[in-house]
């Protein structure tokens, strides 16, 4: 419950973007950081979370983020204006930072012939949880109104509050917990700068002196971080460890998969909302976009649990290139045909599988070839750039669709091509994971 919960809430919103538009009058960008905020957030939380949560003090960690997180919910449902309905989704972002500590709290208490099931469950409730919230915030935002989606959240916080405090036992394991924050410093400017410049892109052929120090901005930051965290002697997340032949794949994977669903689920969520005036537009009410996603909840969960069996037969080694492909062909069913609710519910439950199969596959990958007291610092890294994708990939769906209509008078060919460039994410990550993933004829989780 505790990452199915907090996944909930981290994407909680969602498909709430169109009406916080229009609701505070402001653009699709700016209401889309309603979700790039927390996974933002979360993205950077993670490594942090997982140092402090890496040692005996795991349970208290635990805690401590889930009243952050209420703390952020309460926020949202109070009457604060734009700004603080960012404030407090950013907060919630800190609840996504939990999953490593989850898998790695499964991987030190499980049986060790349960520990790949679980931890194929376990990484592929961030999407479930996508799945899960956004019908139920759609149909609560437009039942009771905005606060009352956040106002459920808080209530199921706490419900996870109190069961964590009751269930989750002390970690017996030991290790530095000291945080390099410099380092956490750097890395979130630098990702929130090349954010912020992938939402303010300019059109083709203009000039933006303010985007280009942004990127600038963003570039430095992120390189003063790699040469202090290789220097470091007790850095926040192990470069060395997550460039080894075994584990550089499947966290390349992890940011090119994290932009490809966000930026589809993104896009989904415009499509269905908008006027059919637009030439693509479903003109469907909120909670209708939010249905057409409980789909893709509910079969990433089944592929989830078809990974494993599929890993025994084909090899682990092969499970995340046939997700990615299997989410590029639904990618492509979505560019070729939109014009249903129905053909896009069947496009996300395809895209389910893939998501499944694809995130499913990526923790056995990662602790294969990690030992056992760097599974948290391992983890963490693949997370973090799992969710440093998902932050891109909802910003990316609005500005590539922007920048493409800008050259454009036709907006549904705009969208199309959107959606092409989806497809080509996919096909990267598959090709990627084909290459660069080390045969192997046995697994281990």
């Amino acid at each position: 419950m505790l990452t199915t919960s907090t996944s909930v809430i981290s994407s909680l919103g969602g498909s709430l973007v169109p009406m916080v538009a229009l609701e505070h009058d402001v653009s699709l960008g700016s209401a889309q950081w309603i979700l790039t905020g927390p996974m933002l957030v979360g993205a950077i939380a993670t490594p942090i979370l997982g140092r402090l949560g890496g040692t005996g003090r795991r349970r208290t960690v635990i805690l401590a983020s889930l009243g952050v997180v209420s703390a952020g919910l309460v926020l949202t449902a109070l009457p604060t204006g734009f700004l603080g309905l960012l404030v407090g989704r950013g907060l919630q972002g800190v609840g996504i930072g939990l999953l490593p500590l989850a898998l790695a709290a499964a991987r030190d208490n499980l049986p060790r012939a349960k520990v790949r099931s679980a931890l194929a469950l376990l990484s592929v409730t961030t999407t479930m949880g996508a799945g899960i919230s956004y019908p139920l915030s759609a149909w609560l935002a437009e039942t009771a109104g905005i606060p009352a989606a956040y106002c459920w959240a808080l209530a199921v916080t706490l419900l996870t509050l109190l069961l964590a405090w009751r269930t989750i036992p002390v970690a017996n394991t030991t290790g530095a917990d000291t945080v390099h924050w410099a380092g956490a410093v750097l890395l979130s400017a630098g990702s929130l700068l090349l954010l912020l410049a992938l939402t303010q892109a300019p059109a083709p052929g203009e000039a933006s002196p303010v985007v280009w120090g942004l990127v600038a901005g963003g570039v430095v930051a992120l390189a003063l971080w790699i040469w202090r965290t290789l220097r470091h002697p007790d850095p926040l997340v192990d470069l060395r460890l997550a460039r080894h032949r075994q584990v550089l794949p499947a966290n390349i994977s992890a940011l090119t998969s994290g932009v490809a669903v966000y930026m589809l689920i993104a896009l989904v969520m415009i499509q269905v909302q908008l006027p059919t005036s637009t030439g693509f537009g479903l003109g469907q009410p909120v909670t209708v976009a939010g249905l057409v996603l409980a789909p893709y909840a509910v079969l990433s969960v089944v592929g989830s649990r078809l990974s494993t069996a599929l890993g025994d037969w084909i090899g682990l080694d092969l499970v995340l290139p046939v997700g990615a492909m299997f989410y590029s062909l639904a990618t492509a069913l979505f560019a070729l045909s939109h014009d249903s609710v129905w053909v896009v519910a069947v496009v996300m439950g395809l895209a389910g599988i893939g998501s499944g199969f694809t995130f499913a596959a990526m923790p056995g990958l990662v602790l294969r070839s990690t030992p056992m007291q760097e599974t948290g610092s391992a983890m963490s890294f693949n997370v973090l750039l799992r969710f440093l994708g998902f932050a891109a990939g909802s910003s990316l769906a609005t500005s590539v669709l922007a920048l493409l209509h800008s050259t454009r008078s036709d907006y549904a060919e705009a969208f199309r091509l959107t959606v092409w460039v989806n497809v080509a994410l996919w096909l990267c990550t598959a090709l990627i994971s084909l290459v660069l993933i080390p045969r192997k004829t046995a697994t281990t989780a």
